[in-house]
């Protein structure tokens, strides 16, 4: 049985509930707003540090009932009770960002071409498919439509932000979404700080990505770990001795959270989700005792169900 992490401290608990609790003032009018905002509370627990329970991140939302990237499917993740939606983002021909993962449109829509090549208009014009290819009555979500989605009940993990990273960033503080959005960063430091001055002082929560494939790992991760310290640190490997691997526990000693991808084996060394429907000791488990303390899953309601059994999440 893998072993149970160490729980949160009487104060960390305290400081994570007010930093998630918000003061309600609101006219007779104005329907009342909620006391307590989920979304900024994990996220607060996700940035002071690695302990405390592990963190379920929803891989295109819940895809599998739901086209992905989807408003239904953000908010059935939201209903399974997940902690982070992730999202993927891309820019319109028109500087508009819309919830899409691939860069054409031909694998999820009933369009075809570059999403760059259209204009927010025409996308929304479009529908989506569903798992099996088959057209939906769902559109394409605007980046402001899945930010006031995921508003007050989790963290939304906005993926290829870093190809965007100022303009979508400025999107999500126009909609006052900081304290709930985690962005994603793939550059070293001083590239990003080069190309983009100023820009991660303001990001509250950001996430480095690395993988067994990723030039100057060393640097790159060594780089920020010492002089800017994200949130999290993804790490991406095919192997289970992949050299990468070497950098999670440096990393858990600076309080920075690991995730790992239990998608398929290739991003994982073979601990995936499909192990788990028959082995979920040696893929889930195997990711928390190696150090994850967030895990992207294709499978929520599985991995959710894991870790309550095994202690690994209240």
């Amino acid at each position: 049985m893998p072993k149970v992490l160490q729980a949160w401290s009487t104060a960390h608990r305290l400081r994570m509930v007010l930093a998630g609790a918000v003061l309600v003032v609101a006219s007779a009018a104005a329907s009342p707003a909620p006391l307590f905002n989920r979304g900024t509370a994990i996220a607060a627990e996700m940035a002071h540090g690695d302990a405390g329970n592990v963190l379920v991140v929803a891989h295109r939302s819940d895809w599998r009932s739901h086209p992905e990237n989807s408003i239904p499917a953000i908010r059935s993740a939201i209903a399974m009770g997940v902690d982070v939606i992730e999202v993927d983002v891309r820019r319109t021909k028109d500087a508009r960002f819309v919830i899409i993962h691939d860069k054409t449109l031909d694998r999820t829509t009933t369009g075809k071409g570059l999403v760059a090549n259209f204009t927010l208009a025409e996308l929304q014009a479009l529908r989506l498919r569903d798992g099996v290819g088959s057209p939906t009555g769902e559109h394409i979500p605007t980046l402001e439509e899945a930010l006031g989605e995921v508003r007050g009940h989790a963290v939304i993990n906005l993926d290829k932000s870093f190809e965007h990273p100022a303009e979508i960033f400025a999107v999500v503080e126009r909609e006052h979404a900081l304290g709930f959005a985690l962005f994603s960063i793939e550059q070293a430091l001083d590239e990003f700080e080069a190309t983009y001055p100023g820009l991660i002082g303001r990001m509250p929560h950001f996430m480095v990505v690395v993988s067994d494939r990723t030039k100057q790992v060393d640097a790159i991760i060594g780089g920020y770990l010492e002089r800017r310290k994200p949130d999290v640190l993804q790490v991406v490997f095919a192997r289970e001795d992949a050299p990468v691997l070497a950098w999670v526990e440096r990393a858990r000693e600076k309080r920075v959270r690991i995730w790992f991808n239990a998608l398929w084996p290739e991003h994982n060394g073979g601990h995936h989700d499909d192990r788990a429907l028959t082995d979920p000791d040696g893929a889930y488990g195997w990711l928390v005792n190696r150090g994850a303390t967030l895990i992207q899953t294709d499978r929520p309601k599985l991995l959710m169900e894991y870790l309550h059994q095994t202690g690994f999440r209240r």
